[in-house]
């Protein structure tokens, strides 16, 4: 079942004087899904560098703030862009001036990192620009469309150890597309499922044999490439012992949520306040 939420209530979980450690917004809804900035860095360019780095080695000059989502009774499984250009995130002065964002604006999806039980996720917002002289606080304007997932459930399905064996997760439809040979000799297999669906409501996937006992597997990476509506996803594990024919075991969540959040927070930029 997935659920898309618009236009949802906000407050501000602060007074006019706000600082990074208050700094945040809280999204009204069953997710229970808040804001707040965690870190501001600022970095000044380098006159002299050949390939417009700043002075800190590696970093481009300019601003980068990065920001934290929380969920409360749901798990978040990926974050993207607003479908609308206008409500891309920025960084703006409180008097109204916006900081010019990077050439090809912020990649939400790229940067985001996803805690591993789902409950948070930080993603850095930039600008080329550095705050003007005498800035002490900014604040960032736009939305981010966060997907979560909630009702857990398991599925154990048997299949055979070869290309084209298909997995039904919910309303996403798994092949087994590759099954090679273990890349470091080992006796394994390097065993690669794709869907032209999003796996994200996928938390888990372990596999066992007809006893009932655990195969030992780990993850070998994960994947996608297309274009728009024309995706394929991919992940793929290690699996020992070489079996023909496993029990794969998925836990997934039954039930997603598209809720589009607001990211209207001001904070200062000291951050011992």
């Amino acid at each position: 079942m997935k659920t898309v939420l618009k236009f949802l209530a906000i407050t501000i979980v602060a007074a006019s004087s706000i600082n990074l450690v208050e700094a945040r917004t809280k999204v009204l809804g069953q997710d229970g899904i808040a804001v707040e900035v965690v870190g501001v860095a600022i970095s000044k360019p380098d006159p002299n560098s050949e390939y417009g780095w700043s002075y800190v080695s590696g970093r481009n000059p300019g601003t980068e703030v990065h920001v934290r989502i929380v969920a409360t009774g749901s798990a978040i499984l990926a974050l993207a862009n607003a479908e609308r250009t206008s409500d891309a995130p920025q960084l703006v002065t409180l008097d109204g001036k916006s900081l010019k964002a990077p050439r090809g604006g912020n990649d939400i999806s790229f940067y985001s990192q996803i805690s591993e039980d789902g409950q948070h996720c930080v993603f850095p917002i930039r600008s080329d620009d550095l705050p003007p002289t005498g800035t002490s606080a900014l604040k960032i304007e736009g939305k981010v469309k966060v997907t979560t997932g909630s009702d857990l459930q398991n599925k154990r399905v048997k299949i055979d150890v070869k290309p084209d064996s298909k997995i039904d997760v919910g309303d996403i439809q798994m092949t087994l597309s590759e099954v090679e040979d273990d890349m470091f000799g080992e006796n394994a297999w390097t065993l690669t499922f794709q869907s032209n669906q999003s796996l994200a409501t996928i938390k888990e996937i372990k596999f066992f044999d007809d006893a009932g006992g655990e195969i030992e597997s780990s993850s070998a990476g994960s994947h996608s490439f297309g274009f728009g509506n024309q995706m394929t996803y991919g992940r793929s594990f290690r699996v020992m012992g070489k079996p023909q024919s496993v029990n794969v075991e998925i836990r997934y969540f039954a039930s997603t949520r598209e809720v589009d959040v607001p990211l209207n927070v001001n904070f200062e930029l000291n951050l011992n306040k």
